[in-house]
């Protein structure tokens, strides 16, 4: 379950880790769909990055260029408001009355006691916090152990870039849209979520590895299984997180391409690879779509 909630939810909100500025790549992990004069460059999106990760390939910053339009997957400004984040907070907290212990089974509090006491940390504390936050919070500890943070991910480079340069700005889906999405987690089966995620929390450069190889080799059929495969055991999280996220976008990209200009959409390559993607479903819908 944790494989599925962690290749899901982490990922699609901060993909994948690149360790190498290395890119010998046949392809990337980037699509071009076209309609008469009109261009719309589907990117998969690394949310976080390091320092280390720049300069990407050439064809990223050609195809930024071409762009007069740059789309990311919500308002990358606005989500990152105090005002958001403390409703996503508030939508994350339990209320009075309820807390880790009351919705958790005995055998998974204890043991997650026992992990936030090895790493210094007071299951007081967090009690607070829904069992989906908690696990999304202790992944990204994780992560930025291992030197990662979003302030380098390739959403934030290209919004900053955008901004520099007087690109036309755009989301995919508003930010109450995005929070829906999350906020729709309180759906999965806590327990295991939890007892899972202690299980696999050292495991997580380990199981970025392959995504990565893949997503810097254009590997699309090894991105869907990777990142998609697990979620097919469990349709409703699959049409939460993605299938229904991809209907909404494969009419935005539509749109775009009636405008007659050249767009980049910035987003999580889980919804570009695979049955149900976006790619996928622009194809299904007669556009030429090519993997560059």
């Amino acid at each position: 379950m944790f494989k599925i909630f962690f290749r899901s939810v982490v990922v699609l909100l901060l993909m994948l880790l690149v360790t190498s500025t290395t890119f010998a790549a046949d392809k990337h992990s980037i699509w071009k769909a076209d309609k008469g004069a009109s261009t719309v460059y589907l990117v998969g999106s690394i949310h976080l990055l390091n320092q280390q990760s720049y300069p990407l390939p050439e064809i990223y910053d050609r195809i930024f260029s071409e762009s007069q339009n740059i789309a990311f997957e919500t308002d990358l400004d606005q989500i990152q408001s105090p005002a958001v984040q403390q409703r996503l907070l508030l939508a994350a907290s339990f209320k009075p009355g309820n807390s880790l212990q009351t919705v958790l089974a005995d055998e998974t509090y204890a043991k997650l006691k026992r992990y936030l006491t090895a790493q210094g940390l007071s299951i007081e504390n967090l009690s607070g916090l829904k069992p989906w936050m908690l696990c999304l919070t202790l992944s990204i500890i994780e992560m930025q152990k291992l030197g990662f943070s979003p302030q380098f991910g390739l959403d934030q480079h290209f919004m900053q870039k955008a901004q520099r340069q007087g690109k036309i700005v755009l989301q995919m889906e508003s930010v109450d849209e995005h929070l829906a999405t999350l906020t729709g987690l309180d759906r999965l089966d806590q327990n295991i979520l939890v007892e899972q995620t202690l299980r696999d929390l050292d495991k997580v450069s380990t199981l970025f590895g392959n995504m990565v190889s893949a997503w810097r080799h254009g590997d699309a059929e090894q991105l869907d299984r990777l990142i998609n495969g697990s979620m097919r055991a469990e349709p409703q999280l699959k049409e939460l997180l993605l299938d229904r996220r991809n209907r909404k976008w494969c009419a935005k990209v539509e749109s775009l391409l009636e405008l007659k200009q050249t767009a980049m959409v910035v987003v999580g390559a889980a919804h570009l690879a695979g049955k149900g993607s976006v790619v996928e479903l622009l194809r299904q819908k007669g556009y030429r779509v090519e993997q560059l």
